[in-house]
């Protein structure tokens, strides 16, 4: 498996024995409370091993399909950033069109109201 550190796979070995040992002990316990044995093979120390290798390998993919969900989403973010920086140009422009268009109705209205009052 690979591990960011080699410390942290000397910590998750020496975890691994920890946890296999704890359940021998919880094995001799379960014994004198419910006179049943329970044995811990090396066989079930390689099934542990195996067991965190699957749930590290699914924990990474899942890991890693947030990681391409947020980049793809700060992305799209930042595109659409930039739409609105060009969109709010364009408003600005068109403020500018729609003000003179605004005067020119204006002067326009002015002059039909002398026009209906000359032929009344």
């Amino acid at each position: 498996v690979e591990m960011e550190s080699d410390e942290l796979r000397q910590q998750c070995a020496e975890h691994m024995s920890f946890v296999h040992q704890s359940v021998g002990t919880a094995a001799a316990q379960y014994k004198t409370q419910e006179r049943r044995d329970v044995y811990t093979t090396p066989k079930s120390f390689l099934e542990l091993i195996a067991l965190y290798k699957l749930m590290l390998g699914k924990e990474r993919g899942a890991i890693d399909l947030l990681r391409t969900r947020l980049s793809d989403g700060l992305i799209k973010l930042h595109d659409a950033q930039s739409q609105v920086a060009d969109m709010q140009v364009q408003l600005q422009e068109e403020s500018i069109v729609v003000e003179t268009k605004k005067a020119e109705t204006n002067v326009l209205l002015e002059q039909v109201g002398k026009e209906s009052l000359v032929a009344e």
